[in-house]
């Protein structure tokens, strides 16, 4: 289970003018849904169409970074062989 996603700094200023209350649901629903664990606040308007508008790039971080873990150990340093 992928656990890794990028957060964008920018996300926060998109949020900031919100209660921070709802940011820190907003915050925490981006990590919940990044870590693919159950979103809690699905039934709040506000902030699933908030998350909602993030998944896409959310997605897109996950896929970049498992794409460079399997370019990374398939690149690997390739064994010496002793005759």
């Amino acid at each position: 289970m992928i656990d890794t996603f990028i957060v964008r700094g920018e996300w926060l200023e998109n949020i900031e003018t919100l209660p921070l209350d709802m940011q820190d649901k907003v915050l925490a629903e981006i990590v919940r849904y990044g870590t693919r664990k159950p979103t809690k606040y699905d039934g709040d308007p506000i902030i699933f169409s908030i998350v909602n508008g993030y998944k896409g790039r959310i997605d897109n971080t996950i896929q970049d970074y498992e794409n460079k873990v399997s370019m990374s150990k398939s690149a690997g340093r390739k064994k010496k062989i002793d005759d």
